[in-house]
């Protein structure tokens, strides 16, 4: 008696322009525009970091380039104004902090793929130990 196998899937696939090779922890999911709809942010070793908007388009919504080896990325509202943030950290330990939230036109239902990427630039840099290889954004205040 031979017995057959059947595999089914109800995911639909999701492709993505981008590039590279990436660390597990460079790749996250945050609100980083205020529009209440999370947002895909993946970094690579080559020091690209992009954001995804779920919107169709295969294309990052904004990019950065030259961070050197991105090691992992968050989100969180660190400068405590109600605003979410995103942040990435590379292998030398500098950090890169990014605040896209008021550059952000209306989430379109329709694919954007012939948008060109706008290019982000960090707010803040500030250099830390070396070979950090996790991040966790948290509130330690008690309110």
């Amino acid at each position: 008696m031979s017995c057959m196998l059947r595999s089914v899937s109800f995911v639909e696939r999701l492709e993505l322009e981008f590039r590279g090779n990436h660390f597990c922890h460079a790749l996250t999911l945050g609100d980083v525009d205020g529009d209440g709809l999370n947002e895909f942010i993946v970094g690579n070793v080559d020091g690209t970091l992009a954001v995804f908007k779920g919107n169709g388009s295969k294309k990052p919504w904004r990019i950065s380039k030259d961070l050197g080896t991105i090691t992992c990325a968050g989100t969180g509202d660190i400068f405590n104004n109600g605003k979410i943030q995103l942040v990435c950290i590379n292998s030398a330990g500098n950090c890169h902090i990014f605040s896209v939230y008021s550059s952000s036109p209306p989430r379109s239902s329709t694919s954007s793929d012939s948008m060109e990427s706008q290019e982000i630039q960090p707010v803040h840099s500030q250099p830390l130990p070396p070979n950090i290889k996790v991040m966790l954004l948290a509130c330690i205040a008690p309110d």
